[in-house]
């Protein structure tokens, strides 16, 4: 690409979609978060609006690498209220054309399509449909912190925890071993 020079980026943005979910009012609340975007300001927000009373629902959205960031976003909103929430994810590709001028008279023009990923989180305080991919019941974590030990022999990330590194006294002997605590 040393003969060209990018001219223009055309971005879908996730505002000019419609929301994947079925059955929301026209006027949800709509987050749309950003790679640049604060998680602070994005959560105070959220927060402050799913208090409020009239607001039950909560749509954070996110593109490119703002994918994370949404993420993120949703999990501290639903840890702040006490994982009451109820979830619907929906991952999505949107495309973006740029195009390239070239550097050379003899060289044509380039267009170049990307996809790339973009998420939709619907919080809401009321139940949602159980039965479509990608809900998450209030609270679904629980069955994971509850879960026993593998048959396999394998020790859980908790139970290696629990040893600690030991130097063992002898003259001249650096060895470490491993006590358990």
């Amino acid at each position: 690409m040393d003969n060209y020079r990018r001219s223009k980026v055309v971005k879908e943005e996730a505002e000019d979609h419609p929301l994947p979910f079925d059955g929301l009012p026209p006027d949800v609340l709509r987050m749309e978060v950003k790679g640049g975007s604060h998680i602070s300001n994005i959560v105070g927000f959220a927060l402050k609006q799913l208090q409020a009373d009239g607001c039950d629902r909560v749509v954070f959205s996110g593109s490119d690498s703002g994918v994370a960031k949404t993420i993120t976003c949703c999990e501290i909103v639903k840890r702040k209220l006490n994982n009451t929430l109820h979830q619907i994810s929906r991952i999505k590709y949107g495309k973006v054309e740029e195009f390239w001028d070239p550097l050379s008279p003899e060289l044509d023009q380039l267009k170049v399509t990307r996809e790339i990923p973009m998420i939709h989180i619907l919080l809401s305080k009321t139940p949602l449909d159980g039965t479509q991919p990608g809900y998450q019941a209030p609270d679904s974590r629980r069955i994971f912190a509850n879960a026993e030990t593998p048959e396999s022999g394998h020790r859980l990330k908790s139970d290696r925890l629990k040893q600690k590194r030991v130097s063992l006294p002898s003259a001249g002997n650096s060895e470490i071993g491993r006590a358990h605590v």
